[in-house]
């Protein structure tokens, strides 16, 4: 979350991604690799306390809820994973109001996820059968982005509002 700007207006930005593809490395991890790796990220990126400080653990570490076992080696590591809401449609909805509003910015580092963004597409044969639902193919980053503001959108929210002028 951003402080205002000159309007009093603040934003969310996404402004590091982390992500393991399997299928150009060719090899899956298990649970305790991919939580490592998480660390290990989480560990080099760089802190607000002041220059040269690192690591940062979030107050909220969405996961896919169909991920138990992963959810399982995170408490064991130190975690503190909560699961996401996958109500995809109303998850689809809060990242495209907050994108619309201009609520929402993603840095030009995150490639993975900005691909995605311009590639996500609608299930044509689903659409024939009177269903909503987006293709599922190349859509890691945009499902944890998903994930992770709509189940926090209740904390963000109210800090969306504009602060007034004093």
């Amino acid at each position: 979350m951003s402080v205002p700007d000159e309007h009093g207006q603040r934003r969310i930005y996404v402004t590091n991604e982390w992500r393991w593809d399997s299928r150009a490395q060719r090899r899956q991890l298990t649970d305790a690799e991919y939580s490592m790796r998480l660390g290990e990220w989480l560990d080099g990126i760089p802190d607000t306390y002041g220059p040269g400080t690192r690591g940062v653990r979030p107050a909220w570490l969405i996961v896919d809820p169909s991920a138990a076992s992963f959810v399982t080696q995170l408490h064991h590591d130190g975690f503190r994973p909560q699961q996401g809401d996958n109500s995809v449609l109303d998850g689809i909805r809060t990242v495209s109001n907050l994108m619309a509003a201009d609520h929402l910015r993603v840095h030009a580092s995150c490639r993975d996820l900005l691909d995605e963004i311009v590639g996500y597409a609608w299930d044509d044969r689903k659409a024939e059968r009177g269903e909503d639902a987006p293709v599922k193919e190349h859509d890691h980053s945009v499902d944890a982005l998903r994930y992770g503001l709509h189940t926090t959108q209740a904390v963000w929210m109210r800090l969306l509002e504009p602060v007034p002028a004093y």
